[in-house]
């Protein structure tokens, strides 16, 4: 293990434990240099201490064990040791720099103790540590083996040391455990380091299985005519390392509560499941006040708030500085985003426990601004409407992505894990589902913006999702075919949905003498004045409702 590194010294380290030639755990303690000579020549010198580090319970004296550095500190994992079996607060030591090792008590989730032999770690970019594999087999009582790999977290804001690790174990359920955020499908500590979509069946399935989901881009943000070519692009992007103001260090969670104060009514989505499900309303709206709703999200309960506005919800779009002037001077979008500054339709804030949220999309572009804690986005291209359960005229599916193990078969899902100061641009139209990445209360700001010259439906637009009017007079319009397919009765009706249908999808004009011909022409032709990925969503959305008509 290398421990530090100097001018004159280029390394020193430690050389402990392994196994000799007959099997036997070595005892042995080394400290290693190598030094650069005045000639350019480097000189290996090694150093007996294993007298001065010897102790009765072996520690250091280990076979199987691995050494993980992160950007503070070194830490030693696992092993079996020479004297006796290891104890559960001996699993992991953290190393200092002269090589005293202290215990650190690792809060294991159900007490369930993993076996850290033999396993791979590594640093995530949180400082956290990954730990993949590891087992081994006894002789006459069979092997064992770790099936899911784990996150060792540390809690900054713990009162103690004692407090301050945990494990997440992203693939053993455990409905006890508030940090298992998921509970059975999604898990927390994932991180940069794992994939998204879930295939389990339901909430109360013991296990489930996950493919690995191709990554959003991550982007630095250089100019705002950067910023404007990914807004005609139409992708959605992770912009990292952007400049959100003093919100980043600023938001904890009870600077929040000092802020907007503790007994502040808030309006909030609780629910018994970690999936809430807008269709089946799983959820109830309770109002609370702010400091027992934050207390509740940091212990991992499924509550969830979208800031509404605090003067007429029902009629206006919410407003950070309007709605929440005490800490609206904390944040405020890079200068390179001045487009959306301009153009805001709504700036939302967010604040979630260990709860998900339904599958949807927003016709307004928006940028979702992580402030504290993680989340992760499982967002699916606008191509895939017809095959995401969306019902006729609605913005939100009868289908759950981290649930059903069928949707990954016929979409193209895309993740994306935001860490506190990434900002997602989730592009009109993309549907999307949001979950919980790890057990931090989480804190966002999403702003919505037009990014659309006209088109947008006409009327209040409180939540920034209301179908375009194109939609809306096509559907119109679908409705005027099903009149003229039903009264003619020469025909095939089935076989005239789907002509009509086709033609809508592929932007293909009908002649005037077939019946509903004229109403299909003049959806395509709604269609010319937007974007193109946009208004072929609504035709594909459009031509799949001709086909389900009765």
């Amino acid at each position: 293990m290398v421990l530090k590194t100097t001018t004159e010294t280029i390394s020193t380290g430690l050389l402990v434990g392994g196994m000799d030639r007959l099997g036997k755990i070595l005892n042995d303690f080394c400290a290693w240099q190598l030094r650069r000579q005045g000639n350019g020549s480097i000189e290996v010198s090694l150093q007996h201490r294993s007298a001065a580090h010897r102790d009765g319970r072996g520690l250091y004296a280990r076979f199987g064990a691995s050494i993980v550095q992160t950007l503070s500190n070194m830490y030693l994992i696992g092993g079996t040791a020479k004297a006796s079996v290891l104890q559960q607060d001996e699993d992991v030591m953290l190393i200092d720099d002269d090589g005293v090792m202290k215990s650190l008590a690792i809060q294991y989730p159900g007490g369930q103790r993993p076996l850290f032999v033999g396993c791979g770690v590594s640093a995530t970019k949180a400082g956290e540590i990954l730990v993949v594999g590891g087992g081994a087999v006894c002789f006459s009582f069979g092997a064992y083996w770790n099936e899911s790999c784990f996150v060792i977290g540390r809690n900054e804001e713990a009162m103690s040391e004692q407090e301050a690790w945990h494990l997440y174990q992203p693939n053993l359920s455990d409905t006890h455990n508030p940090t298992n955020g998921f509970e059975n499908d999604f898990k927390a500590g994932q991180h940069d380091t794992s994939d998204l979509l879930a295939t389990g069946s339901d909430d109360t399935s013991d296990s489930y299985v996950r493919d690995r989901l191709p990554q959003v881009d991550r982007i630095r943000l250089e100019s705002a005519e950067a910023f404007k070519n990914m807004l005609a692009r139409g992708k959605p992007v992770i912009i990292e390392g952007a400049n959100l103001d003093s919100c980043r260090s600023t938001w904890s969670a009870e600077y929040l509560k000092q802020h907007l104060g503790e007994e502040r009514p808030v309006v909030v989505h609780s629910s018994s499941s970690v999936h809430m499900d807008f269709q089946k309303k799983n959820f109830s709206y309770v109002t609370q006040p702010f400091g027992e709703f934050v207390e509740q999200a940091g212990r991992g309960e499924h509550v969830y708030l979208r800031a509404l506005s605090s003067d007429q919800p029902s009629k206006s779009s919410t407003s950070l500085k309007a709605d929440f002037p005490e800490i609206a001077g904390d944040f405020s979008l890079p200068a390179e985003m001045h487009i959306a500054a301009e153009n805001e339709h709504s700036s939302v804030l967010r604040i979630s426990g260990q709860v998900t949220m339904w599958l949807h999309y927003d016709v307004m572009a928006n940028v979702l601004c992580q402030i504290h804690g993680s989340k992760s986005i499982v967002l699916f291209s606008p191509s895939d409407i017809q095959r995401l359960g969306f019902p006729p005229g609605e913005t939100t599916s009868t289908l759950n992505p981290l649930t059903d193990r069928t949707i990954k078969a016929r979409t193209s899902p895309m993740e994306a894990v935001l860490q506190a100061g990434d900002v997602l641009f989730i592009p009109s139209c993309w549907p999307h589902v949001t979950a919980p990445n790890g057990p931090d209360l989480s804190v966002a700001v999403n702003v919505f913006f037009r990014s659309l010259v006209s088109g947008y439906a006409a009327g209040k637009d409180v939540y920034g999702n209301r179908d375009l009017e194109m939609y809306q007079n096509g559907r119109r319009e679908v409705g005027k075919m099903a009149k003229a397919i039903h009264g003619d009765t020469r025909g095939d009706a089935t076989a005239c949905k789907e002509m009509l249908a086709g033609a809508i999808e592929s932007r293909r004009k009908l002649i005037d003498l077939t019946k509903g011909a004229k109403e299909a022409n003049r959806i395509i032709e709604s269609a010319v004045a937007l974007p193109r990925d946009i208004g072929q969503f609504y035709l594909d959305r459009l031509a799949e409702e001709v086909r389900q008509l009765p």
